[in-house]
């Protein structure tokens, strides 16, 4: 017990450092660069087999200085996707659901959180996963990724738990894929047995 403890807490630093060395990379890319590396990641994306046979698919609106999701959400609304959105209920127990949302229009109207990301309201009617969907894929973001789909988060496990309640909902569980950019590889990431490995991390440079 004593040695995992170690190994946790090792790991921890760990990843701490790595989130501070990408978000240090990814806040001195310009944003252009961001958005241009964001649109090829999309494209790929969404000329796969995967994204082609969903019919509902988790995203993410994306923060400032990562991943731009704006091409992604516009092509998944335009292909009549069932689009779902994060919606955290606690920060404190790191419980997130994904909600339902019906157009671009829907999303633009709801007010950016603390976080600076729009968020759809729990409302009555308003279809959520795990609850009341089976997700056939989720896009999953996150700091920094590796080739053998290892994901570091932003350190909340918002993801984590929420991909946790999906499999103890006795639905088959979604396929989970991450658009990663290019300084976001890494060749290790650190993980523990509460780390979610996702099925598929696509980017465009080999890994470092």
């Amino acid at each position: 017990m004593i040695k995992n403890v170690g190994i946790c807490d090792a790991n921890m630093l760990l990843k701490r450092e790595l989130r501070r060395r990408i978000r240090s990379s990814l806040f001195s890319m310009p944003q252009d660069s961001i958005d241009r590396e964001s649109v090829s990641l999309v494209q790929k994306f969404v000329t796969s087999v995967t994204y082609k046979n969903a019919s509902s698919i988790a995203l993410y609106a994306s923060m400032p200085h990562e991943l731009n999701t704006s091409s992604l959400l516009h092509r998944a609304f335009e292909d009549s996707k069932r689009v779902f959105l994060p919606r955290v209920i606690s920060k404190e127990n790191h419980d997130m659901v994904m909600l339902e949302c019906k157009s671009m229009d829907e999303l633009n109207s709801w007010v950016p959180n603390s976080w600076k990301i729009r968020e759809p309201p729990l409302e009555e009617g308003r279809l959520q996963s795990p609850k009341d969907v089976q997700l056939d894929v989720v896009v999953v973001p996150g700091v920094a990724f590796d080739s053998l789909c290892r994901r570091c988060g932003q350190g909340m496990g918002f993801y984590d738990k929420f991909l946790a309640a999906c499999h103890s909902s006795k639905r088959p569980m979604p396929y989970t894929v991450a658009l990663a950019l290019s300084v976001q590889m890494v060749d290790t990431v650190p993980t523990d047995d509460s780390d979610w490995q996702i099925d598929e991390v696509i980017h465009g440079k080999s890994v470092k």
